[in-house]
């Protein structure tokens, strides 16, 4: 992806409205989140405090499962996604 496309593409990213895959990334301490995912993320974790801990510990256990691969293969992009779709499934 050029340097453009990916310039128009986030120009079309609304920020003002929180992303489950960017409060989840929040909840990791990765750097790929907004205000809004933050306040978000923030208000989840005054109802459910254990959900960012359970973030945290599904990326170690991920990397412990891949080893030698972590969250750098494509699997584990898969296995992140795959997730996030059951979760919004069994809503």
């Amino acid at each position: 992806m050029s340097d453009d496309q990916q310039e128009d593409l986030m120009a079309r990213v609304d920020t003002s409205v929180p992303v489950s895959a960017r409060i989840w990334n929040y909840w990791m301490g990765g750097k790929d989140n907004f205000q809004a995912d933050r306040a978000a993320g923030d208000a989840v974790v005054q109802v459910y405090p254990e959900i960012a801990v359970m973030a945290r510990e599904s990326r170690q256990f991920l990397g412990a499962a891949m080893p030698g691969h972590g969250h750098t293969t494509h699997l584990a992009a898969a296995i992140d996604w795959k997730t996030c779709c059951w979760s919004r499934q069994s809503k």
